[in-house]
């Protein structure tokens, strides 16, 4: 019977360790075919995979060179059951090249745990190259404020057209790039 006992427990916390962590993700994950002037839009969206998500919270980094936040704006995910709402952070920086977003619940006691778009960006495309989009910091925390670990971040990247010289070309000189 102890033995049983001993096995039953082992597999309910073995299944609650194997439970999905929430996710957040740049939707769409790939853009291509936009062109220096070219505008468009990705939503920062939130899988909480069968937890509840109380606030929500990330830096978002982007080669400025390529790309121009042009705007930063809430998504309904946090207020999908309209509960209240605070915008904790919304800024966006395009001489480093990062937005930075915080939001939470507010005047509720729980989560939500369907997925939803936090929030959404609007760039401009500057010049021909590849930007990632990347997370740099993710944090989301459950109606207790407890931050959850092991989130799953799913990065995007744009690839501009003319992102490569279509001939080889002669540089001539000293050039240096902020990299090495």
């Amino acid at each position: 019977i102890v033995v049983v006992i001993i096995v039953g427990i082992m597999g309910i916390l073995i299944h609650a360790a194997s439970a999905s962590s929430p996710a957040i993700s740049i939707e769409p994950s790939h853009i291509t075919n936009v062109s220096p002037g070219d505008e468009f839009t990705v939503n920062i969206t939130v899988d909480p995979n069968g937890t509840e998500i109380y606030g929500a919270d990330y830096i978002l980094y982007f080669n400025n060179i390529v790309l121009r936040a042009l705007s930063q704006n809430k998504g309904p995910f946090l207020t999908q059951d309209d509960a209240g709402y605070m915008v904790i952070k919304n800024n966006w920086d395009n001489t480093v090249g990062k937005t930075d977003y915080g939001e939470m619940r507010k005047d509720v006691d729980h989560g939500v745990n369907e997925p939803g778009v936090l929030a959404t960006i609007e760039f401009e495309v500057r010049s021909p190259g590849v930007s990632e989009l990347r997370f740099g910091e993710v944090t989301l925390s459950d109606p207790d404020a407890y931050e959850f670990e092991n989130v799953t971040i799913n990065n995007g990247t744009v690839e501009t057209t003319g992102a490569q010289p279509s001939s080889p070309f002669l540089v001539y000189g000293y050039v240096s790039y902020e990299n090495g």
